[in-house]
């Protein structure tokens, strides 16, 4: 099964994602969605960026991250991958709505000499489908050299 058919078949589509003169916009966002894993963007069928939300905002916050990504970039002190979007969406992109699909990566606990630790899957997950989405020749325009 590739990467598209797995997000598809197991995710959600979470939202559509545009980039504008003002950044990303995610129409669908819900500010409250504090589910945490791994989502992907999808253009003309083929995958663009598989990435993690694994803080404790989840979904909702890495979105407002993007959002913010613009203004950092516009000020000069966005990083290398807010630099990487803004070049993909203002060129080869421009102008295209990206769905978003997202697979929820639920924690179990663990304990340790007693202590409750959260264990999850997140970053080994969103590296094994960056990993094969880059093996089936999807663009990952969004991704950089990373995985």
């Amino acid at each position: 099964m590739t990467v598209v058919e797995w997000f598809m078949k197991n995710g959600e589509h979470w939202s559509d994602a545009e980039y504008g003169p003002n950044g990303w916009i995610f129409p669908h966002r819900v500010a409250s969605d504090k589910r945490r894993g791994i989502y992907c963007f999808i253009e003309a069928g083929l995958i663009e960026k598989v990435g993690k939300a694994e803080q404790e905002g989840g979904i909702a916050t890495r979105a407002l991250q993007y959002m913010n990504s613009k203004k950092k970039h516009d000020r000069g002190d966005g990083d290398k991958s807010d630099a990487l979007w803004d070049k993909v969406m203002t060129k080869e992109l421009k102008g295209q709505t990206l769905q978003v699909y997202f697979y929820e990566v639920k924690s179990i606990p663990q304990s340790y000499d007693g202590v409750e630790v959260p264990i999850d899957g997140i970053r080994t997950l969103e590296k094994n489908r960056s990993k094969q989405a880059r093996e089936e020749r999807n663009p990952m325009r969004l991704s950089g050299k990373g995985n």
